[in-house]
């Protein structure tokens, strides 16, 4: 499962976009997410911190503005939520799920 953790961070500059694969297969149910990655035949969960990122990583939000997003929804300060947007993109990256789109791309 992927969840919130204290795992390791990344550092995303403001330009990050981070984007989903978009050959992933996810199902969600409950505001978890499940994601089947047929490459690799590895499945993930998503608890519904994890899953509310997810669905921001669209390649049109910037980090700053996912943590904007987290803050505004949970209980918890803008520094905090940058703090959790970086971690799980980290694990996310790490676990291959995501493709990053900067500025300069688009």
């Amino acid at each position: 499962m992927i969840a919130m953790s204290s795992g390791t961070q990344v550092d995303a500059s403001k330009s990050d976009m981070p984007a989903r694969r978009e050959d992933l297969t996810v199902q969600e149910l409950d505001g978890e997410a499940l994601i089947f990655d047929a490459d690799s035949s590895d499945t993930h969960r998503l608890n519904t911190t994890a899953s509310f990122i997810w669905r921001l990583c669209d390649g049109v939000h910037e980090v700053e503005s996912i943590a904007a997003e987290m803050a505004g929804t949970y209980d918890v300060s803008r520094e905090e939520a940058v703090q959790h947007v970086r971690r799980m993109l980290g694990e996310f990256r790490e676990h291959g799920l995501l493709r990053v789109v900067s500025q300069a791309d688009q």
